[in-house]
């Protein structure tokens, strides 16, 4: 199966993100909270085919690792945009939000769940993921994550 498959289940990443720089980041709260909300961002740009806010939103050197091997940024966008593959009903639990290296750097561990649907077929996903996240240029960038699957697609 694709790696977006299991990207899907870690959708949970990325988006718009406000212009502050880490010095700006006093509020951890708040800063979590944006996160928490690119998360939200990354499931609607799958259920879109939004393939801007992967190029917007992975980094140049972005690598996933998921039970079938690692996949990069351009493989992903080339994913995303195939319409015959539909993400539906993407949504993150369980989520945790650390914070390091002065508010720089987070990683993001949750547990998501979704539908897809490639032709006829239709599967239910649900994975464990993390995700490392660098304020790179005054917006979050992803720059790796890793996807575990925690039941075979029915």
């Amino acid at each position: 199966m694709r790696n977006v498959l299991l990207l899907l289940l870690g959708v949970t990443a990325c988006g718009k993100s406000a212009a502050s720089t880490p010095a700006d980041m006093t509020d951890e709260a708040a800063v979590k909270a944006e996160l928490v909300q690119l998360e939200k961002d990354w499931a609607q740009a799958l259920e879109g085919h939004d393939t801007a806010f992967f190029e917007r939103t992975l980094a140049e050197d972005f690598v996933a690792t998921t039970g079938v091997g690692t996949t990069d940024r351009a493989s992903m966008i080339k994913e995303v945009a195939d319409t015959s593959m539909t993400f539906m009903n993407v949504g993150a639990e369980d989520q945790a939000v650390r914070l390091y290296a002065d508010g720089r750097v987070a990683v993001v561990t949750g547990r998501v769940q979704g539908v897809v649907r490639m032709g006829d077929k239709k599967m239910d996903q649900l994975a464990r993921y993390t995700e490392v996240f660098e304020k790179r240029d005054g917006r979050w960038q992803a720059v790796t994550g890793h996807y575990s699957p925690l039941q075979e697609p029915k």
